[in-house]
């Protein structure tokens, strides 16, 4: 049977499961396959996640490819369409990976940063069997990864001195059952998929230091939930009468529904909004107002983008059995 994953490297570095001991000849003569061994693999309804030794992760979303545009006949929109809800995938997963790194290991390792198409590459198996890389992402540290793996096998005398091999972590299989058990429960809710791919990408703007993205970033999740619960407070008072009119018509609903300040402050008053999730609503609204309006007298600081994103992440997870540690470490060079 031929199957296809779509797979990603960490621009970390690490060893999925027991490290390999490059002082040992034997491992040397057999590098590449100890390196390509799927050591971890997990199954739901919805994907399919293996972990390779040498950290590459290969996911299958079965919905995404059974949705596959055609080769030849479908529009480069279709194409585009199908790899943002895989990238969506991956930039989710990446993130549950960060956090339970840190809720396992207590580790901040990864240096997040949003996957894009350039960072990912399309994988053939057949009958189980790893066939090889459909093509290499050049544009990535991703390829030097892929690369580490061809030369492993060419060059396995040198491999001794490959900084990325001898001085990668290695993560137990606790941190991958974590994380499938946590993918799992995101692939049950998928609307969590592209807002947690969201927040992802708002991290990783806040890490290099582009605080306004990062904060506008996370506003669209904030404001997006808040929306959704006013529908439903709306939906709640609603009732159909016996002429067939009903009491929040479609035009009526379009007045009710104002700016996002006064829908955040009714749904406080109807206690839909706790208090304090209000004030940190209403915080951050006045600080994305203030980037959208240039307000010359604002600087967005590492702190209002903090606020924006622990209140999307609340929201967002609000009813779902989902915890997502946040790692807020920086990815810059200090002094």
């Amino acid at each position: 049977m031929i199957e296809n994953f779509v797979c990603f490297y960490s621009s970390c570095p690490f060893w999925a499961g027991q490290p390999i001991n490059l002082e040992d000849p034997e491992n040397l003569k057999n590098l590449r396959e100890l390196i390509t061994e799927v050591v971890f693999r997990y199954e739901s309804d919805a994907f399919r996640l293996w972990v390779c030794r040498d950290g590459m992760l290969m996911l299958q979303i079965y919905e995404l490819e059974a949705a596959k545009p055609d080769e030849e006949g479908d529009e480069l929109v279709n194409w585009i369409a199908w790899w943002e809800q895989y990238l969506n995938h991956f930039n989710c997963l990446y993130l549950l990976l960060d956090a339970c790194l840190i809720e396992v290991l207590k580790l901040g390792y990864i240096k997040l940063s949003e996957v894009t198409n350039k960072d990912v590459f399309r994988l053939r198996v057949v009958d189980g069997k790893i066939l090889g890389c459909e093509t290499f992402a050049t544009e990535s540290i991703t390829s030097v990864f892929q690369l580490d793996r061809f030369y492993s096998s060419v060059f396995p005398q040198n491999t001794q001195f490959n900084v990325r091999l001898i001085t990668r972590r290695a993560f137990p299989k606790e941190v991958f059952d974590k994380l499938a058990a946590k993918f799992s429960v995101v692939l049950t809710h998928k609307e969590l998929v592209s807002r947690l791919s969201v927040i992802a990408k708002s991290i990783s703007e806040y890490k290099v230091g582009n605080f306004p993205i990062s904060l506008i970033l996370s506003w669209f999740i904030i404001e997006l939930v808040v929306t959704e619960k006013w529908e439903r407070f709306l939906d709640s008072k609603n009732q159909a009468y016996e002429d067939g009119s009903k009491r929040i018509s479609a035009d009526r609903r379009k007045i009710l529904t104002g700016p996002i300040s006064a829908i955040s402050n009714i749904l406080e008053l109807a206690d839909s909004i706790q208090y304090e999730l209000f004030k940190k609503i209403d915080a951050v609204r006045g600080y994305r107002n203030k980037v959208i309006h240039k307000d010359s007298g604002y600087v967005c600081q590492p702190e209002h983008c903090r606020l924006a994103l622990e209140t999307a992440l609340d929201l967002t997870l609000e009813g779902h059995p989902l915890q997502v540690t946040l790692n807020m470490g920086y990815s810059v060079p200090g002094p």
